[in-house]
């Protein structure tokens, strides 16, 4: 099976410019996110953009993060597109959202929230501990179907 974790992340914040790489204790945000994702079980993380976000785009490309950009210029409030196309484009069998603002992610979390999904035979598990914990597992079907009946951007 091929899991992947799709990282969500935005380089315009509304209430933080260029949060995704703000500096915590030495790291950007984004790359905390990436490492605890990376050790979680799963073949592949990708960092799923948008083209409005170029300073998050050239940190991916510099630090070998995997990368999926959708190329509109404003997708905020329309995360579905972004994961529809990463999805596609990684083959994943599971996807794993984590939230580009959740820089307490462990991979424990990432872990318990994939084998719940497992061993439920569930198309969605979501599971939002505490805040800066953020993780959901979708399936690619669950997906497309999802992508194919939301036509309001609200929705989407």
């Amino acid at each position: 099976m091929h899991i992947v974790a799709i990282i969500q992340s935005r380089w315009d914040s509304t209430r933080f410019l260029g949060k995704a790489l703000a500096d915590l204790y030495g790291k950007p945000m984004l790359q905390r996110i990436v490492d605890e994702a990376r050790r979680a079980k799963g073949n592949q993380v990708i960092v799923a953009t948008t083209l409005s976000s170029p300073p998050i785009i050239d940190y991916c490309r510099k630090n070998g993060i995997g990368i999926s950009v959708l190329w509109l210029r404003d997708a905020s409030g329309e995360p579905l597109s972004e994961y529809v196309l990463a999805s596609r484009v990684s083959k994943a069998d599971l996807v794993v959202r984590i939230w580009g603002d959740c820089p307490l992610i462990e991979k424990d979390h990432i872990n318990h929230c994939i084998e719940e999904c497992l061993a439920g035979k569930w198309d969605y598990y979501w599971d939002f501990a505490e805040k800066g914990k953020g993780v959901a597992v979708i399936t690619p079907k669950l997906l497309k179907r999802l992508d194919k009946e939301l036509f309001l951007r609200k929705d989407r």
